[in-house]
């Protein structure tokens, strides 16, 4: 009977470890996504002006993942779900960024250019280059908007979708509202880089 009793308190044991190191190694804290809203414009010289005619280009905001488990994830598409007046279209490009190093939005730096869908309301980035998901990873949004709009769009919010996020990504931004709001930031007159020249930056779409 204690043989018994033994066996079913090692079994219960080794059942309740399994669970509690799954339960650590999936957990949200081992993997964490965070946004930030930022809302700076990017300062454009008169070759720029003239390629997007009145619109201004901003830095809307960062995207940044961190994980502590060394598989790697991988990350192919991000969506993002306008929540605010309706609209008929925006252009928006995806830049990672050197975490060591200050944002510049380069070529070479650029990951996608979005894909606007009217009717939900959602900018999607699909990528050609899987991305491998490291212990750190920061993406950077920008804009490129009308100036007649830009105080509507500073009104509203972008929200990550779990849509095309790695699972464990995925589970979180499910658990949690993840979303960048614009209310309340005041627009940066100072921008982030000049435009001089069309070779140093991309030629974003109008």
């Amino acid at each position: 009977m204690k043989l018994k009793n033994y066996f079913i308190l090692s079994s219960w044991s080794l059942i309740t470890l399994f669970s509690m190191v799954n339960n650590a190694l999936s957990g949200p804290e081992l993997y964490s996504i965070s946004l930030e809203p930022k809302w700076e414009n990017i300062e454009l010289d008169e070759l720029k002006i003239e390629q997007f005619g009145c619109k201004k280009w901003i830095l809307a905001g960062s995207l940044t993942f961190k994980k502590r488990p060394e598989k790697p994830e991988n990350l192919s598409t991000l969506t993002f779900h306008w929540q605010g007046p309706r609209l008929d279209s925006i252009t928006g490009s995806l830049y990672k960024k050197n975490p060591d190093k200050p944002f510049l939005p380069f070529e070479d730096m650029l990951i996608s250019d979005g894909t606007w869908n009217k009717t939900k309301q959602t900018l999607t980035f699909s990528f050609n280059n899987i991305q491998n998901l490291g212990s750190l990873n920061v993406f950077y949004l920008t804009l490129t908007i009308p100036s007649t709009l830009e105080e509507l769009i500073k009104s509203g919010s972008f929200t990550l979708e779990p849509t095309g996020l790695p699972t464990p990504y995925k589970r979180r931004a499910r658990t949690s509202h993840l979303s960048l709001t614009f209310a309340d930031i005041p627009t940066s007159n100072k921008g982030i880089i000049t435009a001089k020249n069309k070779e140093t930056l991309p030629s974003t779409s109008s």
